[in-house]
């Protein structure tokens, strides 16, 4: 339900889970911090409609935020592998994935 289960106004948690997780990846470089959590906010945002979980749920009306979870996933498993550190050939599964929940 968002941040504190606020659905309406809360932002979603799987964006704010896959933006932390790149703070620490990216921790003592606040600009590639930024810069790296821009791109997560701009694909969610891309592919959900929105950051907001309401509007998300709404859409969607699913019970659970695996989509939204896959989404957030997805795109920090890219940042990584572009980034050059994690090699796996696992990116491929994850676009199928992602689509079969859109």
């Amino acid at each position: 339900g968002g941040i504190g289960h606020e659905f309406k106004e809360g932002t979603c948690g799987a964006l704010s889970g896959a933006i932390m997780a790149l703070g620490f990846y990216a921790s003592g470089d606040k600009a590639k911090h930024l810069k790296l959590a821009a791109e997560v906010y701009d694909e969610v945002k891309k592919q959900q409609g929105s950051i907001t979980c309401g509007d998300i749920y709404g859409k969607y009306r699913f019970s659970h935020c695996d989509g939204c979870n896959l989404c957030a996933v997805q795109k920090v498993i890219e940042i990584l592998h572009r980034e050059g550190d994690i090699n796996t050939s696992t990116i491929a599964p994850w676009q199928h994935i992602a689509e079969i929940h859109e």
